[in-house]
């Protein structure tokens, strides 16, 4: 009793504790939820506000916008589930289930994003029945089924971006593609569903969790749908947005259900002898859908029983277990070992065909291949060939790869996912390599390297458009990209296979652990896989893993027979093997990026309901037929019309074009003009527009289209622009105003305004002409290719006309040597080619332009010069040598326009200038992108891209009133957003992949910089360097953001003491107010920083050391710790023993090896190291903390770091510890490291830092190893 008094006693008491740790629990909790409201109250309100401002920017858009033809984005229909498994039975309760999750029927009407996930083991048919139930319901999902695999990271980016190409969402990064596929999907007013499939991972990464959190949480009108082998409690516990009530736990199929499947998928006639072997059959293997597919294939190929396949099932499957016993390894489970014991079977069936041994030897070349998509390409001879005669030969001819992939596809082990490509299952993958003994592993590895390496030999790669330039006799320093592809999927395959590569490098080393003997693999054919893959890795960003790939390459050159290297050493001298360096050069980045897009692939339709008019007609209607058809429903829509019944009329036509376009035949354009003219007779003016609009794209010289557009655009109040559209239809149409009487009354007095001009002789007169009364505008439509204006055109200023070029694709020329004065005037449809001077829109002008472009080779001045009121819209500021557009003392708004290669700046603001910019592009610009001030007035900018600008995306300089909302800054070589002594309201911003800081602020400026994401940019993330103390000087704001993986510190605020004596020194132009607030002795205060998310930057402090090294012995291919070679510093060996004996086969390529991974400084100036002292501060360095360097070829540390720019005209600064080397020298490759691998200097500005290997070499010059480097260091 006493017992049990003290067992219930000690349970009350951990009871006690459980609850309160509950308690405990659930009040964080609450606080934690408190918190979050809070969070998202304050993000709601600054997306409101952004909303509005939006808004208002709107509201005031170029009048001259609604002329131009804007179609609507139609999101195409997209369909990516796999294909329906023709044999698919059963699941009905699963199905419905899944449909009572995700509560289809109520979806129309509650029109929000529901979520649901499918758990089981695999080969238990997940895929097949998500992929069913998304072919059963397509067209229920008639906005779209988007399919994603989970696998890893890799597979997760490349399906995203499979999907981002056909939608027009692709962008720079996953981090902004993602977000934008949703964005674009979330537009379309029908259901759509998403599914991720295989979420399997141990550890679910950044990317998935996002990818999850984002689909289940967008305003997207559809289902989400995860599958994964996590169970239930498993997932609810490591995802929130899942509950236990929205998972379906897969299951083995029902009896009933595993019978229907196996009848069907084997072919055999179903009766009562059949039904009782088919049901024993089935509860043999376990009813798993994968076992049964497997055994229903076999039945079905070799017209077997039931009863004979069962007898042949229980003697393979204790032939397996035996094997499993005798070698220790344990047992499979249940369902494993059903699947593993049929696909035993039919291994053993196939190797008995004719073709059956090359079908063998493949599959299990591709057990070490990305087994979602094996292209039929991968089936090849092999370079160097493969090894066996007999597969060589059935591979040799298209018939024979055919019927290889008919046997494996008729035994259901490959499974065709597109046309020229299978795919495999991952229970089957892990089956064959389990099947394999060491020597066959090898052998099967080996023969995947050579079908990789016959492919890679056979696609584009990078590598064919590699231009050296001069180069010393150790190290190239500079590459271009010669001859870019215009294709975007000039790479695409190059890349697929660099996905199988990627498994190899994986595959390899997991053999080398476990000591597979693979010495007939190293050929340098397996050093160019590795190489290409680094290569990849390096174009996405992933340059560490892709220089320690390279490394690995490196070492598989010494593993290479001896009789080879005299050539080996030959193509690794003169750059064929590897002619790119590690980290790629910028250029080479994009490029690869922009051309590794999927092809595209017209899409398959909705299998909608065919319209009942149709349906009439089909099938034994003719197009003939369906051509009368429609052709009488216009006669009858022209009588309605005649008869002033419109609504009659307009049913008529409109039947007849939805006829048309769904039975594919082309229609008369005409029936959009009776439509449009229908329309306006109802007062239905935007749709009248569209017509009109449709018409003129189709008849660009036909009078009718413009006609009915100026009528429309009347009707809608829209006078500019109705009577731009009535002057070009007067062009092509002399009597229109006393023919078509409707017009004629809807623009009184228009005729005598409008100036057809066709020489520069009638341009010049009718700008200048009297014959039209003060403050009407003259309307001039240009209607020759080319004018050269000569000194006459422009003796004054251009006011109160419209200049019109008569073809939408700004065909029409004006070349001039003179700046082009402007007042009151519109411009439309014209390029402007300007040699010397520039368009000039004086004080008090309104300028309004639309579709127009501007090219300037003047280096002064401009393209665009305003210092008034200025709109465009939809204009093109390309190529000129100074800036395209500069605006002070005036209001400028810009509107979906570029400014592209420009010499200096693409647009700027400055000096008393007011200017709001809209969904531009701004890039490639020989300075910066966009200028603001110093002294502009007020401007905003909202959805632009801007980047790949040669210096910073938007620098902001004393100027009050900035807001940059929701733009994509990018690629920019310096900070993507820079500001200095301004005020700046920053929000919602992409800053990404810039050369320094994503956001840079100084000298006292006060900054709002909230709800931005700025990631992987190369100096640090966002650095707000000081702001004064004192009541007339407001905090600035920091919260809210996202600021990851930049190679830099992730958030800095406060600056050091000799930051601000710099920023003193440097920045004179400061107010003398400002100035006495940031004298060093001054105080200063911090940002308010709160609810930001800052992780996975490379801060100094936590710095990992970057581990580029490959841990394999160059003369025994043991994994160890090696020690390198003196000489070439990139072989390696466990023991000095093994370099002793490998040193005879090493000698010969050794010295290639130095000069391929390692650069030579020719040229070092002498300096001192208190140029260092301002970037690095006082360290413990001298004599007296270390001895001078060694002369005699033994290698020391140095560090490299930026130098500072105010000091020294040279880009890097070298020295070691004990200061008997310190100098500086311009590399772009060891820039390019430091700007990849470097970290933060202590000044924490834009310098950065990193440790090198170094020698002297027997002449005196430096030389800098950079295939590895030391650990991070303190001096």
């Amino acid at each position: 009793m006493t017992t049990l008094l003290s067992n219930i006693s000690e349970l009350q008491s951990n009871l006690n504790k459980e609850i309160d740790y509950l308690r405990m629990r659930v009040n964080k909790c609450e606080i934690q939820g408190n918190n979050n409201s809070l969070k998202l109250k304050g993000y709601e309100m600054l997306v409101n506000k952004n909303c509005e401002e939006i808004k208002l920017l709107d509201e005031r858009a170029n009048e001259l916008s609604r002329y131009r033809i804007k179609e609507e984005e139609k999101i195409p229909y997209v369909f990516t589930a796999p294909p329906q498994n023709n044999y698919f039975a059963g699941r009905t309760e699963q199905i419905q289930e899944l449909k009572r999750i995700l509560k289809v029927e109520e979806t129309m009407n509650e029109k929000e994003v529901r979520v649901a996930a499918v758990c089981g083991l695999g080969g238990i048919g997940k895929t097949s029945l998500v992929s069913e139930y998304a072919h059963q319901m397509k067209d229920f999902y008639k906005g779209g089924v988007y399919w994603f695999s989970a696998e890893d990271d890799t597979h997760l980016s490349k399906t995203v971006n499979a999907v981002a190409v056909r939608i027009g969402a692709l962008l720079n990064s996953f981090d902004l593609t993602l977000p934008n596929i949703l964005k674009k999907i979330s537009t379309i007013h029908h259901p759509c569903l998403i599914v991720l499939d295989c979420l399997d991972q141990l550890d679910l990464s950044r990317n998935m969790m996002e990818f999850i959190s984002l689909s289940s949480q967008e305003n997207i009108f559809g289902h989400f749908i995860v599958l994964t082998r996590r169970n239930p409690k498993r997932l609810v516990n490591e995802v929130s947005v899942f509950q236990e009530d929205s998972c379906l736990q897969l299951k083995c199929l029902l009896s009933q259900e595993a019978k229907q499947f196996l009848f069907s998928r084997s072919k055999v006639v179903r009766d009562k002898s059949a039904e009782s072997l088919a049901e024993y059959l089935c509860e043999e293997l376990g009813r798993l859908p994968l076992a049964l597919e497997q055994a229903g294939a076999y039945i079905q190929m070799c017209s077997c029983s039931f009863a004979l396949y069962l007898e042949q099932y229980k003697v393979e499957r204790l032939r397996l277990l035996s094997r499993q016993q005798a070698r220790a390894a344990g047992n499979d489970s249940p369902e494993r070992l059903a699947v593993h014991t049929t696909w035993l079977i039919n291994m053993e069936y196939i190797k008995k065909n004719p073709n059956g041994q090359a079908a063998v030897r493949f599959m299990n070349a591709c057990s070490f291949f990305d087994g979602n998509e094996i292209d039929e390409e991968l089936m090849n001879i092999g370079t160097p060939a493969v090894e066996d005669v007999a597969y060589r030969k059935c591979v040799s001819s298209p018939l024979g790869c055919r019927e290889v992939l008919k046997l494996l596809t008729d035994f259901s082990l490959f499974t065709y996912v597109e046309v020229h490509s299978v795919s495999t299952h991952r229970l089957v993958q892990e089956l064959v390599w389990e099947s394999l003994t060491p020597e066959s592993k090898a052998e099967s590895f080996i023969d995947a390297v050579r079908m990789l390496s016959f492919v890679f030999s056979k696609c584009f790669s990078p590598s064919n458009h590699v231009t050296l330039d001069e180069k010393n006799d150790t190290q190239q320093n500079i590459i271009s990209f010669s001859d870019p592809p215009s294709s975007p999927s000039h790479f695409f395959m190059w890349s697929k296979f660099c996905m199988h590569g990627h498994y190899l490098c994986r595959n390899m080393e997991n053999l080398l652990v476990n000591s597979v003997c693979l010495d007939s693999l190293w050929f340098p054919e397996t050093a160019k896989i590795l190489y290409e893959c680094a290569v990849h890795l390096s174009a996405n960003h992933k340059h560490e893993e892709a220089k320690r790939i390279l490394n690995f390459a490196y070492r598989i050159l010494d593993w290479l027979p001896l009789a080879g290297y005299e050539t080996v050493e030959r193509n690794v001298s003169n750059n064929f093997l590897f002619p790119l360096p590690i980290p790629l050069p910028k250029p080479f980045q994009l490029e690869i990026q922009r051309c590794s897009r999927p092809p595209f692939v017209s899409l398959e339709a909705l299998t909608e309901k065919p319209d009942p008019e149709v349906s009439n007609l089909a099938p034994e209607a003719s197009d003939l037929d369906l051509k009368k058809k429609i052709e009488n429903l216009r006669f009858d829509g022209n009588k309605c019309l005649k008869e002033s019944r419109y609504k009659e009329a307009l049913n008529a036509y409109s039947l007849a074009i939805n006829l048309a376009q769904k039975g594919n035949i082309a229609f008369n354009p005409l029936l959009l003009i009776n439509r449009a003219t229908a329309y306006i007779k109802l007062g239905q003016y935007e749709d009248a527009l569209k017509d009109a609009n449709d018409y003129i794209t189709r008849s660009p010289d036909c009078w009718m289209g413009y006609a009915l557009k100026a009528l429309a655009l009347d009707g809608l109040n829209e006078k500019v622009s109705a009577e731009i559209a009535a002057a070009l239809a007067f062009y092509h149409n002399k009597v229109i105003f006393s023919d078509f009487l409707l017009f004629k009354n809807s623009f009184v007095a228009l005729k005598e305004r409008i100036f057809i001009c066709d020489s520069v002789e009638e341009l010049r007169k009718a700008i200048f002409s009297d014959e039209v009364e003060a403050d009407v505008l003259k309307i001039l439509v240009l209607g020759s290719e080319e004018y050269i204006l000569n000194s006459e055109t422009i003796v004054g200023p251009w006011d109160r006309c419209v200049l019109v070029g008569t073809r939408n694709d700004c065909s029409v020329s004006l070349k001039s040597n003179y700046v082009i004065p402007l007042l009151k005037c519109m411009l439309t449809n014209i390029s402007f080619y300007l040699n010397k001077g520039s368009i000039f829109c004086m004080h008090g002008s309104v300028v309004k332009i639309l579709n127009c472009n501007f090219t300037s080779y003047d280096d002064r001045r401009s393209a665009v010069v305003t210092l008034g009121d200025f709109n465009a819209d939809q204009c093109s500021f390309t190529s000129t040598k100074d800036s395209g557009l500069y605006t002070a003392k005036g209001n400028a708004l810009v509107v979906g326009c570029s400014f592209l290669n420009n010499g200096k700046v693409g647009l700027e603001v400055r000096e008393g200038g007011t200017l709001k910019v809209k969904s531009s592009r701004i890039h490639n610009n020989g300075r910066h992108g966009l200028v603001i001030g110093p002294e502009a007035l007020e401007c905003v900018v909202i959805n632009c891209d801007i980047h790949h600008n040669v210096e910073t995306g938007i620098a902001v300089l004393n100027s009050t009133n900035v807001t940059l909302i929701r733009n994509n800054v990018f690629n920019n070589y310096d900070h993507g957003i820079y500001v200095t002594n301004c005020e700046a309201d920053i929000r919602e911003n992409n800053s990404f992949d810039n050369g320094l800081w994503g956001i840079w602020s100084q000298n006292n400026s006060c900054c709002n910089i909230s709800t931005n994401r700025v990631f992987r940019n190369k100096a640090g993330g966002v650095c707000l360097v000081y702001r004064a103390a004192g009541k007339e000087f407001s905090r600035s704001v920091i919260e809210l953001n996202n600021i990851y993986d930049n190679v830099g510190p992730g958030f800095v605020e406060k600056a050091s003491e000799f930051e601000v004596v710099e920023s003193l020194s440097t920045h004179g132009d400061m107010d003398e107010a400002s100035k006495s607030y940031l004298k060093p002795s001054s105080s200063y205060q911090s940002a308010k920083s709160q609810n930001n998310r800052v992780y996975n930057n490379r801060e100094n402090e936590n710095v990992s050391n970057l581990n580029c090294s490959v841990p394999y012995c160059s003369h025994c291919h043991k994994k160890c710790e090696p020690k390198r070679c003196g000489k070439c510093f990139t072989a390696a060996y466990c023991s000095r023993s093994c370099q002793e004996n490998h040193w005879s086969k090493h000698k010969k390529i050794c010295k290639v090896l130095r000069e391929k991974s390692s650069y030579l400084i020719t040229s070092i100036e002498k300096a001192k190291y208190t140029h260092a002292e301002q970037i690095e501060g006082r360290k413990e360095i001298g004599p007296k903390f270390s001895p001078p360097p060694p002369r005699d070829g033994r290698m020391f540390v140095v560090k490299v770091h930026t130098a500072l720019r105010e000091v020294t005209s040279y880009a890097d600064m070298l020295y070691d510890r004990s200061l008997e080397l310190c100098g500086t020298f311009d590399s772009r490759f060891i820039d390019e490291l430091l700007e990849e691998f470097g970290v933060q200097c202590e000044r924490r500005f834009i310098e950065k830092k990193l440790y090198f290997y170094c020698l002297f070499e027997d002449n005196g010059q430096l030389r800098l190893f950079t295939n590895v480097f030391p650990k991070f260091q303190n001096w």
